[in-house]
């Protein structure tokens, strides 16, 4: 009885001391995962949170007063809450651990690969021209492989230990309310940042929670905006009441300096208004001014950005068939899709998808508007792949060299000025066919196109503007034009000739019919081509 009484009261101790040390030992790996978070999260991009944090620490006088110690603070904030929530997602159970922080890792990749492609981190424009090129993430990623990948593995380098020590550690599991709650703080903040200082000031936002976040906004001002509209008015008669067949070719990251150095002007029948700049430096929102929206010339700094009637919708009312023809997998994008909504997909008669290798695309559209316009009325719109990165890839095998100015100058001359040269014989009587391209290029930044702030380069907007004409008097008319308006024009005008051919105009937008030269000045846009939570798109001044 003593014995066993004995042994008894001799095992308490050492249960004890191992009670003690498992304790021990799990508070050990917590704390080590919340200080591995808390120092390798900001650690990252190379602790900008820092620069970030003085930054916000200087008025414009230089000093620091008392709104930018809140702001600091509220900084802060934003990386504790961010740093406890990746920290909580470690606590939710083996499996809702792991779910919760793989979901994390695409989005830190992209905050992390945009980082490292602009330079800076991404803002909203960037966050919206990204989402925007959904469907280019193919050509991304052989243009940017190695940055991508080095994010991906900067990522991965935060959040695989994480997912370790869910499996392996034994502390009470916590309710997903937590990170939730969490989450709706950073929600929250993010919210009223933008609101109340706007955009700029969510620059350094924790990464992976700014592209979430700034994602979730730009749906959410997709939902509620309310954009102005300026409706189309229908002329006495078109500028060309013969005209059997609107063409329009819409270009891909076309330069005009590249552009006019291949053009064979000895063979072109076009009329050439020279250099000319697009409403945008990035795909989507290019698309989206030449089809619908428009502003004043005189606009500067931010842009009184309006909608107007598609030029599906004028054509279709002027009693065209409308073809779209697809040689970027727009309408495969499952988020922005150029923004062609439904309304504006309703007014298409007919969607032709281009599909295969890059470099055959465009030839193959050529041969089919060559068909098409040769039955009825037709209105073309051709979304064309021209010299999209990979440059390469725009260009058969045996004429890519691997060198990236000859590749995209290859690229331009073979999917641009022979495609045009080759268009003009193609195309029967009664036709008219307006060329530019989306955007420029510039072959000297960290990233070609979509560049924001003080990044964007004039190159990002200088394209060409051509107009062909197959009938022998607009031909002439429209020569006489060219000498008139050339290197004036942008695609304000662009599209604004468009819709007086199918027999519409805008009050107050210049055109290539125009008696005068087109007013000087223009800013062109960049960033989301939408009016955000109250804040016009800003823009660069491209002519005084």
């Amino acid at each position: 009885m003593s014995d066993s009484s004995s042994h008894g009261a001799s095992g308490i101790p050492g249960w004890r001391a191992r009670a003690v040390s498992s304790v021990s030992a799990c508070a050990l790996i917590e704390c080590l995962a919340f200080a591995y978070v808390a120092v390798v999260f900001p650690a990252l991009d190379g602790f900008y949170a820092i620069d970030r944090f003085r930054a916000i620490g200087v008025n414009v006088q230089g000093h620091l007063g008392p709104a930018e110690v809140l702001r600091q603070a509220v900084f802060i904030l934003e990386y504790a809450f961010a740093v406890v929530m990746l920290y909580a997602a470690t606590r939710l159970g083996r499996w809702r651990s792991t779910g919760v922080l793989a979901l994390f890792v695409p989005l830190l990749t992209l905050d992390l690969a945009a980082h490292a492609i602009y330079g800076r981190p991404a803002g909203i424009g960037n966050i919206s021209a990204l989402n925007a090129s959904a469907t280019m993430l193919g050509a991304a990623l052989q243009e940017y492989g190695s940055i991508i990948a080095a994010a991906a593995g900067k990522a991965l380098l935060l959040v695989a230990p994480l997912v370790v020590k869910a499996w392996i550690g034994h502390e009470r599991r916590w309710s997903i309310v937590c990170p939730l709650l969490l989450a709706a703080a950073l929600t929250a903040m993010y919210g009223t940042i933008l609101v109340k200082r706007g955009p700029p000031a969510l620059i350094g936002f924790p990464k992976g929670f700014s592209y979430a976040l700034g994602s979730v906004y730009l749906k959410l001002n997709d939902v509620i905006g309310r954009p102005r509209r300026v409706p189309a008015q229908p002329m006495t008669a078109p500028e060309y009441p013969d005209i059997r067949n609107v063409v329009v070719v819409v270009d891909e990251s076309v330069e005009y300096g590249y552009f006019s150095r291949v053009l064979d002007a000895g063979k072109s029948r076009y009329a050439d208004f020279g250099l000319a700049y697009s409403g945008a430096n990035c795909s989507a929102a290019s698309n989206y001014i030449l089809r619908k929206a428009l502003w004043s010339r005189s606009d500067r700094g931010r842009l009184g950005i309006a909608r107007t009637d598609s030029l599906f919708a004028l054509a279709r009312r002027a009693g065209y068939v409308v073809t779209y023809i697809d040689n970027q997998g727009v309408l495969s994008d499952p988020t922005t899709r150029n923004y062609i909504d439904a309304k504006e997909l309703g007014d298409i008669n007919r969607v032709v998808e281009n599909e295969g290798p890059p470099y055959e695309r465009d030839p193959t559209a050529l041969q089919q508007i060559a068909v098409l316009a040769r039955t009825g009325r037709n209105f073309i719109f051709v979304n064309k792949n021209g010299a999209h990165f990979p440059y390469p890839a725009s260009v058969a095998p045996d004429r890519a060299t691997g060198d990236r100015v000859a590749d995209y100058t290859t690229s331009v001359r073979v999917n641009a000025a022979d495609f045009l040269l080759a268009l003009q014989d193609a195309v029967p009587a009664d036709t008219m066919v307006f060329y530019t391209s989306d955007h420029g290029q510039s072959l000297t930044t960290r990233a070609t196109h979509c560049n924001t702030g003080a990044e964007t380069t004039a190159q990002e907007f200088r394209v060409p503007f051509l107009v062909l004409a197959t009938n022998p008097g607009p031909a002439q008319q429209l020569q006489q034009a060219a000498a008139l308006q050339r290197g004036r024009l942008t695609h304000l005008e662009f599209s604004e000739s468009v819709r007086r051919v199918l027999g519409y105009r805008i009050p107050g937008m210049g055109s290539i019919f125009d008696a005068r030269p087109a007013q000087a000045g223009f800013c062109g846009l960049y960033g989301s081509p939408k009016v955000f939570f109250g804040m016009l798109p800003e823009c660069r001044v491209l002519v005084r």
